[in-house]
């Protein structure tokens, strides 16, 4: 007879949801994103160097075929090979996470290249850093070791605000969720902004208010466009991606474009919900019967034109001069 009942399935179900959480299913895959981070850092690098070569050379070439003059034709080159780098970087790094994560598998381990000194090294921890941005997969100590965290930090305060947002968690998104969880949303917001302040250059927190006010701004003086987004949202947009980004400014590059990314968006729903109250809630002009109208006419409409039509196609007597 079985021995099931309601306690004992409540039981069950507490216990499958935590071997089956986040958390869990980012430890016992520790070593391949690890792995994964190291390698796709590493393809990253190559992705770059090589994609970048080619567009380039490619870029120069064409614009020298064309007739355009050298330091032109380099300029040309030059812009082109940021563009094939950045996409040579993006197919890198999927290519090398791949191979990284497959590797675990048969005992691979990132150890030997993130213990490098050279560029290689550099490549390899930069990109544990970005999988640990989004997973939280390390301990604070194992990420002081590839260089992240508090290990820049200034020292003084600006050392023991940057080891408490550390051990609080906030170099990772799953991290300051926990940590807001855990401690309550006034401390972490308290301890990011103390360890933003004391580490943060002061060129790049005044570059980190001040495109946002420029914005908001150019926003707030600019005619609105009625087929555009309202200003609310703009506005909203642009201070949520600046808040989002203090926020993440303790993580690496990652996680610090998905929190600015997820503020942004936050933003822009607040913002848009202000325009609806101050009653632009359509884009664009609005009919009687409160559609937005369309701006070019439609296969069951009529534009109205002039029609210039002669006595006889009017069926009338042709003027007879004298």
């Amino acid at each position: 007879m079985s021995s099931l009942n309601e306690t004992v399935l409540l039981a069950f179900r507490d216990e499958l949801c935590k071997e089956a959480g986040f958390a869990d299913l980012i430890a016992k895959n520790k070593g391949m994103l690890q792995n994964a981070g190291a390698a796709a850092g590493v393809g990253a690098l190559g992705g770059a160097a090589l994609g970048g070569v080619h567009s380039g050379l490619k870029n120069y070439q064409e614009a020298r075929d064309s007739g355009a003059g050298v330091g032109s034709s380099a300029l040309h080159g030059l812009a082109g090979g940021l563009g094939g780098a950045v996409r040579g970087g993006a197919a890198g790094a999927l290519a090398g996470g791949i191979a990284g994560g497959v590797g675990a598998r048969f005992g691979g381990s990132a150890g030997r290249l993130t213990a490098r000194n050279d560029i290689i090294g550099s490549a390899a921890r930069s990109g544990q850093r970005q999988v640990h941005a989004v997973t939280g997969m390390l301990s604070p100590q194992e990420l002081h070791g590839i260089r992240g965290g508090s290990f820049g930090a200034k020292a003084g305060k600006g050392q023991e605000w940057a080891e408490k947002a550390q051990n609080m968690g906030l170099t990772s998104i799953p991290g300051y969720l926990g940590a807001m969880k855990e401690h309550g949303v006034g401390k972490v917001l308290a301890t990011n902004a103390k360890e933003q302040y004391h580490n943060m250059p002061k060129a790049m927190a005044a570059l980190s208010v001040g495109l946002p006010a420029l914005g908001v701004a150019k926003t707030l003086s600019s005619p609105e466009d009625p087929n555009g987004p309202g200003k609310g949202e703009s506005v909203g947009r642009n201070l949520g991606g600046a808040v989002g980004g203090v926020m993440g400014g303790v993580m690496p590059v990652a996680g610090n474009i998905a929190m600015s990314a997820a503020g942004s968006a936050v933003g822009g729903l607040a913002g848009r919900g202000i325009d609806k109250l101050r009653g632009r809630s359509m884009k664009g002009p609005v009919n009687d019967l409160g559609a937005t109208a369309p701006l070019e006419p439609t296969e069951s409409q009529n534009t109205p034109s002039e029609r210039v039509m002669s006595p006889s196609a009017a069926g009338q007597q042709k003027d007879v001069g004298l």
